[in-house]
């Protein structure tokens, strides 16, 4: 006869006749302070008659969220990966005595415990808690153990990391606890509904309200990344959060600097401002070459390639780079070179050493100072609904990205082939190559159809 019971490990004191007053008393304030801490769930395996078994699960509970009835936690905890572990222990010390019986060996309690740890050290990841997973495990399997081509960076990671302040924020403002077992529809549009409308968060100065779309389509992606991982590694049996879908809003407006905006911050007098003179070099030498300014800020001398008296930047970016180790090679006007010349042996780097963040913080001083500031309707896809959300200077809304976007813009409207402009951008296919292109300026389109009224020939970028 064998029997499994499951208890919460007694931290309780007991009292004794022997007890003064006083010392009755601060071990009833001790015992009464317990209700407010977790206490561990023990296995008792009774054997034999008389042997008995104790085994700490390591799973931690306060006592009121414990069923003594059940011998498990309460349904309202949303606990149920730890009473699925509870009903897997159970099993698991039934099977291994079974084994030991049909040998006819009586094992002690010694083997029994060894057996018992044998087989929950494999197990052992399942009895973390969601978070727990999410936060280690999943992001060092993705980070450092997965092969080189299914790795993710560092600026990954990152956004791991903010869909996982998402969850919590949720966690704690829904008062919703969130374990595998309860990721279901009606979960995914609570969470949508609270980050597109009530969750807020500061940006700049300022406190905003509801997140874009594409910001939340991005917490939804990761989490159903990480639930998809946590799947196929048996930690779960939730298939729900395959029907999650992800949110996404493809923004038309494209912002870029026309040939005059680039004068004006070329020609800004910055012989008194050090910081921003560096922060105009990167600029410009990132608008020449259209690099991603995670590619851009990372150049050394090496990737200068100098041929024939003409230079050109050689490197292979860093986005492909698990997939393909094809080369990029743009060419480099004179006056960019001079950009080189004058970091040459400086930095580590080729150009100036910057964070991302400062660098697009200065970029929005620099634009400022240089006159960039004509008004543009800004919109955000909230909600399922494009919001207009009011009218900022131009200069507010210039990023790293606008370097590259410009170069593609720039080059195509001088008459470069776009299959050229692709083979030095990088991209593959002409549909996210479009999501670069910025062809609003009135005064061009004017300048354009101009020549064909006028019966001149225009060359069309294809």
């Amino acid at each position: 006869m064998s029997i499994v019971n499951f208890y919460l490990r007694n931290l309780k004191k007991g009292l004794k006749p022997t007890h003064t007053p006083e010392e009755k008393k601060a071990i009833e304030e001790f015992n009464k302070s317990l209700a407010n801490k977790e206490t561990f769930i023990e296995l008792r395996f009774r054997y034999n008659k008389t042997n008995l078994l104790i085994y700490n699960t390591e799973i931690k509970i306060l006592s009121k969220l414990w069923n003594p009835a059940k011998q498990r936690i309460k349904s309202q905890a949303s606990r149920q990966t730890d009473n699925l572990r509870l009903d897997a222990l159970e099993k698991q010390i039934m099977e291994i005595y079974s084994g030991f019986r049909l040998k006819s060996i009586i094992p002690t309690l010694t083997q029994l415990r060894e057996a018992l740890e044998g087989l929950t050290k494999k197990q052992v990841i399942t009895a973390k808690s969601f978070f727990q997973c999410f936060e280690k495990d999943f992001i060092e399997a993705r980070s450092k153990h997965a092969v080189y081509k299914e790795r993710v960076t560092g600026s990954t990671v990152a956004k791991y990391k903010i869909c996982i302040k998402h969850l919590k924020d949720f966690e704690k403002a829904k008062r919703f606890s969130i374990a595998f077992d309860n990721l279901d529809k009606n979960f995914y549009n609570r969470l949508c509904q609270y980050l597109s409308t009530e969750y807020t968060y500061k940006k700049g100065k300022l406190m905003q309200k509801g997140l874009e779309d594409n910001t939340v389509g991005n917490t939804v992606k990761f989490l159903k990344t990480f639930m998809d991982w946590s799947y196929k590694k048996g930690l779960h049996q939730n298939v729900a959060y395959k029907e999650f879908k992800t949110l996404k809003f493809e923004d038309d407006t494209i912002i870029t600097l026309n040939s005059d905006e680039l004068t004006k911050i070329t020609s800004l007098d910055l012989l008194k401002n050090e910081k921003l003179d560096r922060v105009r070099d990167i600029f410009l030498f990132g608008v020449e070459i259209g690099a991603r300014v995670s590619d851009l800020l990372k150049l050394k001398a090496e990737n200068v390639l100098i041929e024939e008296g003409n230079y050109f930047i050689k490197y292979i970016a860093k986005k492909t780079i698990k997939h393909s180790t094809k080369h990029l090679i743009i060419p480099i006007r004179a006056e960019k070179v001079a950009i080189i010349k004058k970091y040459e042996g400086k930095y580590a780097t080729l150009l100036p050493t910057i964070s991302d963040q400062k660098f697009n913080e200065y970029i929005k001083e620099l634009c400022q100072l240089a006159g960039i500031n004509n008004y543009m309707d800004v919109y955000k896809m909230i909600a399922g609904e494009k919001t207009f959300i009011g009218r900022l200077p131009k200069y507010e809304l210039i990023s790293s990205h606008v370097m590259r976007r410009t170069f593609i813009t720039e080059a195509l409207k001088n008459g470069l082939p776009a299959e050229l402009v692709m083979e030095c951008s990088g991209h593959k296919d002409f549909k996210s190559f479009a999501r670069y292109i910025n062809f609003t300026d009135k005064n061009y389109k004017m300048k354009m159809f101009d020549k064909v009224w006028n019966g001149s020939s225009i060359r069309i970028a294809s």
